[in-house]
């Protein structure tokens, strides 16, 4: 009885603290017709990298999803990244830069969790001077070699300023009466903590699931992006990368062309890459990427290059992000440090001597994140190349790439191919040169006939 009285107690803590949706509670129900769904309005006096945090969360609990925590063998991750405003003539470029940051920021959030590690050191120092000539300036008089020839150094640096200042009509007075202030401390109470995580590892088969965009009244604009991370994503990156098989899905999908054949203001939304299936059951990866150009003049024939360069531009993104996809490693390091000291300090600015009491906050983060991916990319073929004109007046240009088993075939064929060598009755058949009768050559101009169907090529 007392057992069952303890179990019920915390069965009680429980369904007290941890709220719905929560890693361990388990009366979270999905909602259905996710898609359908009406979503509650969005104050139009909220930032738009705000919007896209509340719509993200919304999605993980409409789904009961913790972002990071494995669900039914998978992971979910987040990001969101202010993009230029929508004014700025780099704008179009500024979203896909803002989506790559965001995919960055998921793939070091994944490697910290899967292959961190942790190492903290705090440093604490209590200095409290109570001699009778605690209110003095103190030199340093020290009689080390280096320090002498420092000191003299430094005379000789002010004596070569002050003749320059002079020279300028600047007195040295009071020049260096405003130098950078020296600081003595009296009393001083300080704690400082370093923390360092680092992390390295293959970040591939992270995939960008789905984005958000948002912009408030004044033309700000941020891209947010949901990533799904399984282990059968990443057997399908590494089955890519390695040229090998990959199993059918029992579960048929539809025509790979009609996730592409789509209006250009709905590619707009679309970045990164995307994993379907064909009505087989074959696994296909779509790479949605996009770019612009930043002329801005009249000028048709730059407005033709810039569109051209901004497309093939984009071609290039399509193809990384499938390479990103299927091969790469990231190395993260983070050395934050926080702190505070209190203290009564001598404060002394030329010939001025003060005395202070002062409270400093450390704050201080280093981030360093670098990333690499390489893979071989036969199967990769480009489907679609597409033109927007924004309603505010950029022109956006953007390509899709396809990656296929059947791709990768054809490619194989491609380098593997052998011309045949002619047959002997063909070899009998070719008419000897000293029958073949001699032509008279006339002045003329022909045309080759067009061709009306090329399916078979």
């Amino acid at each position: 009885m007392k057992i069952k009285c303890i179990a019920a107690a915390l069965a009680l803590c429980l369904s007290i603290f941890l709220p719905s949706g929560h890693l361990y509670a388990n009366d979270c129900q999905p909602k259905k017709n996710l898609e359908e769904a009406l979503q509650p309005p969005i104050p139009e006096s909220m930032d738009p990298d705000d919007m896209i945090a509340s719509s993200i969360e919304d999605w993980f609990k409409e789904r009961c999803i913790v972002e990071g925590v494995e669900k039914n063998n998978k992971s979910y991750y987040s990001s969101v990244q202010l993009a230029l405003p929508l004014t700025n003539p780099h704008w179009v470029k500024s979203r896909q830069l803002a989506f790559e940051r965001a995919m960055l920021e998921i793939r070091s959030q994944f490697i910290q969790d899967n292959y961190g590690l942790n190492q903290n050191e705090i440093e604490f120092r209590y200095f409290n001077n109570d001699s009778s000539n605690n209110l003095e300036f103190q030199q340093d008089n020290s009689t080390s070699k280096i320090k002498a020839i420092a000191a003299k150094s430094m005379a000789l640096a002010d004596e070569k300023l002050n003749q320059m200042l002079e020279e300028l009509d600047v007195n040295p007075e009071e020049y260096h009466a405003s130098s950078p202030a020296k600081r003595q401390a009296i009393t001083e109470d300080a704690l400082t903590k370093n923390i360092l995580i680092k992390a390295m590892g293959e970040s591939s088969g992270i995939l960008s699931f789905k984005t958000f965009e948002a912009n408030d009244e004044d033309g700000n604009h941020a891209i947010g992006v949901i990533a799904l991370y399984s282990p059968k994503l990443r057997q399908i990156a590494y089955d890519m990368a390695h040229g090998r098989e990959i199993a059918q899905s029992s579960k048929p999908g539809r025509e790979v062309s009609s996730y592409y054949d789509i209006s250009p203001e709905a590619l707009t939304s679309t970045f990164g890459v995307r994993a379907v299936k064909d009505p087989q059951g074959n696994h296909v990866l779509l790479s949605f990427a996009q770019w612009g150009s930043s002329y801005q003049g009249t000028s048709k024939k730059l407005q033709k290059r810039g569109k051209k360069a901004a497309l093939k531009q984009a071609e290039n993104i399509a193809t990384s992000q499938m390479t990103d996809f299927m091969n790469s490693s990231l190395t993260f390091n983070d050395l934050s440090k926080i702190g505070d000291a209190v203290g009564d300090y001598l404060v002394k600015q030329g010939a001025n001597l003060s005395r202070k009491d002062e409270t400093t906050i450390v704050d201080e983060v280093l981030e360093t994140i670098k990333y690499s991916s390489e893979a071989r990319i036969e199967g990769t073929r480009k489907v679609k190349s597409w033109s927007y004109k924004h309603p505010y007046g950029h022109q956006i240009v953007g390509s899709v790439k396809v990656w296929s088993r059947a791709g990768v075939v054809a490619s194989e064929n491609v380098k593997n191919f052998t011309p045949k060598a002619a047959s002997v009755n063909e070899i009998n058949a070719q008419p000897n040169d000293s029958s073949t009768p001699k032509l008279t050559i006339s002045p003329r101009i022909i045309s080759s006939p067009e061709f009306g169907d090329d399916s078979d090529f």
